[in-house]
């Protein structure tokens, strides 16, 4: 699960860079940027939601429901992963970690 983790985390920043560079070539200001993107972290709540998560495609129409989680490890008692709650914050520690719950990717629902 770690592993999956990571490489969504991996492909989530280079979404998040990718789309700040095109936000700042438009002219958007860096404030109105921060507040309308989110570096977020997906911790699927099923097998179901792990394969349709890995599934997605750059320019999917997604949309994400759980809830915010702060992650505590179980084989190494000192990974902690923490939470913004906060849609105003940038840098270290200002990512959404979600339990998802459900997933909707243009029409189509996964449960």
């Amino acid at each position: 699960m770690k592993l999956v983790i990571n490489s969504l985390v991996h492909s989530l920043n280079v979404a998040v860079s990718e789309a700040l560079v095109l936000a700042e070539k438009a002219g958007l200001d860096r404030a109105t940027i921060v507040s309308h993107t989110a570096n977020t972290h997906v911790v699927p709540a099923t097998t179901y939601l792990r394969r349709a998560v890995r599934a997605l495609s750059r320019g999917d129409d997604v949309r994400l429901e759980g809830w915010l989680v702060e992650v505590d490890g179980v084989d190494d008692p000192g990974f902690h992963w923490g939470t913004s709650t906060s849609r105003d914050d940038e840098g270290p520690n200002s990512c959404e970690t979600v339990y998802l719950e459900r997933l909707t990717v243009g029409e189509r629902v996964y449960e």
